[in-house]
């Protein structure tokens, strides 16, 4: 049977041997057309057949109505006019998602809008059949993605994370998940509400989850800073040690360590042994919540 032979009498298509489209006929729509047209495009595409004098084939929009191990049947519709697709594949079938990524049989479903691309087989019951190359499908919109928020609930192995662009976004994790807390090696415990967090995973556009590969929790780190004040006490004068430093209301106690800095004024090397109560002194170093300081650089200005 040649191509020209298998469109005759469908009065809603245009074929034109050679390259040509599949065109709709506005005044045939019908409800079904119309819902499967907006359903098409709810997904992200388009709906049209081209078939070439070659036997070459690309088909967007079509729905599914039944999948097999390796076939697919879809359809096509404008208005009352049906076409009905068999597509099969093979070991160099190409499976992908919507925002790429591969894709496999198993994840198409009856209902779902595929585009496929492949060449038509001839001597099979369903004239319609295309052994397929490429089969994309449009109602899989998963992709790779990381998103960065707040978690705002925890329950087992799942929670929702708030983000600014995104909205709410349910985090599921397994087994697999690597958790880290900054760069040190965490666990789902570490997980809590209000909770910064950078998750990367597949993500499902339409149920907005992720299924997380890793979970960073965002723990803000100590800033270096300088504090200036007033030997109150010292515990030894050599490291590591502590002293005691009174600066404005609070007093610090300074952690001395053997990799830290002990200078005069002038930026000489200066030993714990000449610091005395009430010399004025420099420090710079990590400030922790408890007020202790990690010192990089002790300057005692008095020296």
């Amino acid at each position: 049977m040649t191509l020209k032979k298998l469109f005759i009498g469908m009065m809603v298509f245009a074929l034109v041997i050679g390259g040509a489209s599949v065109a709709r006929a506005d005044n045939d729509r019908d409800d079904d057309g119309r819902k499967n047209e907006r359903e098409a495009r709810l997904v992200g595409s388009s709906l049209e057949v081209h078939i070439t004098d070659s036997g070459k084939v690309l088909v967007r929009g079509a729905k599914v109505a039944s999948v097999s191990d390796s076939t697919i049947t879809a359809t096509t519709m404008w208005g009352s006019a049906v076409m009905n697709w068999t597509i099969t594949s093979d070991a160099n079938t190409k499976l992908i998602r919507r925002y790429g990524g591969a894709s496999a049989m198993n994840e198409i479903t009856v209902g779902d809008y595929i585009s496929f691309q492949g060449s038509l087989v001839t001597g099979t019951a369903s004239p319609m059949t295309v052994l397929a190359k490429t089969i994309k499908n449009w109602s899989v919109q998963k992709k790779n993605a990381t998103f960065e928020g707040t978690v705002s609930s925890v329950s087992g192995s799942t929670f929702v994370m708030s983000t600014k662009k995104d909205g709410n976004i349910t985090v599921t994790t397994t087994g697999t998940t690597q958790f880290m807390k900054n760069s040190a090696t965490a666990t789902l415990a570490d997980v809590t509400v209000n909770s910064k967090v950078v998750t990367t995973g597949l993500y499902n556009n339409l149920t907005h989850t992720l299924d997380a590969s890793k979970v960073v929790v965002k723990i803000a780190e100590p800033e270096a800073m300088t504090k200036e004040g007033t030997l109150v006490s010292i515990a030894g004068t050599t490291a590591p040690t502590t002293f005691v430093l009174a600066s404005g209301n609070t007093n610090y106690t300074v952690r001395i360590s053997a990799s830290t800095s002990v200078l005069k004024n002038n930026w000489l090397s200066a030993t714990l042994s000449s610091f005395a109560v009430n010399n004025k002194v420099r420090v710079y170093g990590v400030v922790n919540a408890d007020n202790t300081i990690d010192a990089t650089v002790v300057r005692n200005t008095d020296l």
